[in-house]
């Protein structure tokens, strides 16, 4: 008969909870790097002269009606003037094969 004492048991069992927690840990790498924050796609126009005002359209992805857009440079400003566009979907010969 095997025996196994309590300073033994104690380590394997230690052993088997860690090697359990880091392969958890491993598994929810991949979920938590495929989720992404609401961004913009594209800024158009992409350059503006310094000191003029523009209208400037955003295309964005991820986007929810709760979000809101932020600038870090105090020299720009930035208002929304209307509410988002349709989501446009490509026609099937885009996204469906031959």
């Amino acid at each position: 008969m095997l025996s196994i004492s309590g300073a033994e048991y104690r380590m394997t069992c230690s052993s088997v909870v860690r090697v359990f927690v880091a392969a958890v840990w491993l598994l929810s790498l991949s979920q938590v790097r495929g989720q992404l924050a609401p961004g913009a796609g594209y800024v158009f126009p992409p350059v503006v002269q310094p000191g003029t005002t523009v209208n400037v359209q955003m295309g964005v992805f991820d986007w929810t009606p709760d979000v809101q857009w932020f600038v870090h440079d105090a020299r720009v400003g930035l208002r929304i003037l209307g509410s988002a566009g349709d989501f446009h979907v490509p026609p099937p010969p885009y996204w469906k094969g031959p």
